[in-house]
């Protein structure tokens, strides 16, 4: 036998959980095409899209999903960064950077834009704002994909290498100290798709060298550097048939104190290792599987179960997970442990920082599919918790992110780039705080408790909650300690079998007590307990609102301006809204009602004066057609659409 509960969360001042995000099919994806019969696959992005864009305001939606036993409050600030010729010129940003261009102690942000064939630098100011974009162009039809920031030629300043895709080249910019950039060259990697580049001192002597990711030969190009921001002595490594490398990552992995490389292989489901010597050559490929039709697309690479060795995080796009590769120690990593970002999401980008200030990293990924990035939630030992989304904007198509801290705060905050909102988004200040293990309190079996509400039932100055539990037909009263905990559930049944979907508290006939008003949503009918002001109500009392009828949702407040409440509800079969005009001494007037569509469903109903005419207005969420409806009030308690 089942038992319905409630769950009671202690908030700490910074904000609820309490909203969801639908995740939305995004018009971008990666695939892979044939040029001819016999011509190499590529993976390409398809940018085939159709913008309208007029004067918009993107609502940003704070989604917790939180697992059974961790319950997290989440606190942030959004600032979206956008530029006029991004977003008029479908710029398509596709790889996002961090470093300090102007030597001001603040984390800039440097973004690729696909689509216009240009950089785009971000010089922050230091309390988290940003100013407008600065473009530098990598030249047409470049078609850059991926940038790596270092000093390349020893001037104490930050450089940067682009991937430019179409034209098989990468592009140097010398940074000037003062947040400028300069063009020294470009030179090629051969007819080879680069799509990644990571750069670091692959042979210890000192120098910045290139690893480019080579998608149309499937392979990588080592570059070594000379100190001055060129490169030669070109070589390169395989990646394996088919493999359609995506992403590289560099670092120490097995503690010799030489760099290695970690690819991850698009095409073939896994990651690829290469361990280096410090002199600059490198193992053969070693494969560690991330699963069939997982496509790897990016890497992150830290200590997560703080036992002093790396290891390996991917973004696991087509399986919707995050793959951990736990290092062993002995050059080998373990098998792939598979923590799921939820059905849909095709996380695209991955990174790690301490979010909730734990002391224990956290992994984050941006969810190209819905729109919203997820962070995972760490421990001391390498186990991960609970997923949390968040929004990063309708249609924003989240492509790649990057983790700094942007206000000097000693918090780590986030910067997107949104491939389908041409625009960048920053959170500052993310936090997410843990709350107290929620306190249930059982509504009973087979309740089915549908609505609840808050407010003072018994003048004792504490909140308590009132309950419309539609499988038992009654409503159930929580009387508030004061403390934030609640005494049992004290049950005043309504109709039998009558299904009790919408619920409101109101002082109905003016003796000062909150009485409840209820929705019979199969009895054709709304139920009224008048209460006595010590917690208790009385029986209940019906008002039939005709046949056929389904009231679902109600509002209670004065219409028509006689200082009486009134009752208005939705009735979901029939598209009416009904509204009883009420007298103040327990009887109401007949019900008028107002047709809103033939094919509407009305489920949700709130009032407000939309119009500024002193009168109020009501607002309708109509279910079967996908649409709000308005009805204007009077003030006489008539209604228009």
């Amino acid at each position: 036998m089942s038992t319905e509960s409630l769950e009671m969360i202690l908030g700490n001042g910074t904000g609820n959980p309490d909203s969801s995000n639908t995740p939305e099919d995004v018009p971008h994806e990666i695939e892979t095409v044939s040029k001819s019969t016999n011509a190499p696959y590529y993976i390409i992005i398809t940018a085939s899209i159709l913008l309208t864009i007029t004067v918009m305001s993107i609502a940003i939606v704070i989604v917790c999903l939180n697992s059974p036993k961790s319950h997290y409050t989440c606190q942030s600030n959004f600032r979206a960064i956008t530029d006029s010729s991004s977003l008029l010129h479908d710029s398509y940003p596709q790889s996002i950077a961090t470093g300090d261009f102007n030597h001001d102690d603040a984390l800039d942000i440097v973004v690729v834009n696909s689509g216009t064939n240009s950089m785009g630098i971000f010089l922050n100011y230091g309390n988290g704002t940003f100013g407008s974009q600065i473009i530098l162009l990598t030249g047409d039809p470049s078609t850059p994909l991926a940038v790596s920031l270092s000093d390349l030629n020893n001037d104490t300043h930050l450089d940067m290498a682009v991937a430019n895709y179409d034209t098989h080249a990468v592009a140097i910019f010398f940074g000037l100290g003062n947040g400028s950039f300069s063009k020294q060259g470009v030179f090629s990697t051969g007819i080879s798709r680069p799509v990644s580049l990571a750069i670091a001192d692959l042979n210890n002597d000192g120098r910045s060298d290139l690893v480019v990711v080579n998608n149309g030969t499937h392979d990588i190009s080592i570059f070594f550097g000379n100190g001055d921001g060129t490169f030669n002595n070109l070589v390169r490594y395989s990646t394996g048939y088919d493999s359609f490398p995506y992403f590289v990552a560099i670092s120490d992995l097995n503690d010799d104190e030489n760099q290695d490389i970690v690819v991850a292989n698009y095409g073939t489901h896994n990651i690829g290792i290469f361990l280096g010597d410090g002199r600059g050559d490198f193992a053969s490929q070693k494969t560690y599987s991330t699963g069939l039709y997982s496509y790897p697309c990016s890497i992150t690479i830290h200590d997560f179960n703080n036992d002093g060795k790396l290891d390996i995080a991917v973004a696991n796009s087509g399986k919707d997970n995050i793959g951990v590769f736990f290092s062993c120690g002995n050059d080998t990593f373990g098998s792939q442990i598979i923590y799921p970002t939820s059905p849909g999401t095709g996380p695209k980008s991955i990174s790690a920082g301490d979010f909730d200030r734990d002391g224990h990293l956290d992994i984050v990924v941006a969810n190209y599919r819905t729109d919203n990035i997820g962070i995972l939630i760490g421990s001391d030992n390498g186990n991960f918790s609970s997923f949390v989304m968040h929004s990063t904007g309708i249609d924003s198509a989240p492509f790649s992110l990057t983790v700094g801290d942007f206000n000097n705060d000693s918090q780590v905050d986030v910067a997107i780039a949104n491939y389908g909102a041409n625009a960048i988004v920053v959170l500052i200040g993310y936090v997410m705080v843990q709350a107290e293990i929620p306190t249930t309190y059982s509504a009973g079996s087979g309740a089915i408790p549908y609505q609840i509400i808050t407010g003072d039932v018994n003048n004792d100055t504490y909140l308590d909650l009132v309950v419309a539990n539609s499988g038992a037909g009654s409503i159930g009263v929580f009387l508030g300690n004061g403390d934030g905990s609640f005494q049992e559930q004290v049950y005043y049944p309504s109709v039998s079998q009558a299904d009790i979907r919408g619920i409101a508290l109101a002082d109905l006939d003016h003796d000062q007590q909150l009485d409840v008003v209820l929705t019979h949503f199969n009895d054709e009918s709304l139920g009224i307990l008048y209460g006595n002001g010590n917690g208790s109500f009385m029986h209940v009392v019906t008002y039939s609102v005709g046949s056929p009828a389904s009231p679902r949702c109600l509002t209670v407040n004065d219409f028509n301006n006689d200082h009486h409440p009134d009752i208005i509800y939705t009735d979901q079969i029939t598209g009416n809204i009904g509204v009883l005009l009420g007298y103040g001494n327990r009887t109401f007037g007949p019900v008028a009602k107002y047709l809103l569509g033939s094919q509407s469903q009305l489920i949700g109903i709130d009032a407000g004066d939309f119009n500024h005419d002193g009168n109020l207005d009501v607002a309708v969420a109509d279910y079967g057609i996908g649409n709000i409806g308005v009805f204007l009030g009077s003030g006489t308690g008539a209604f228009t659409l």
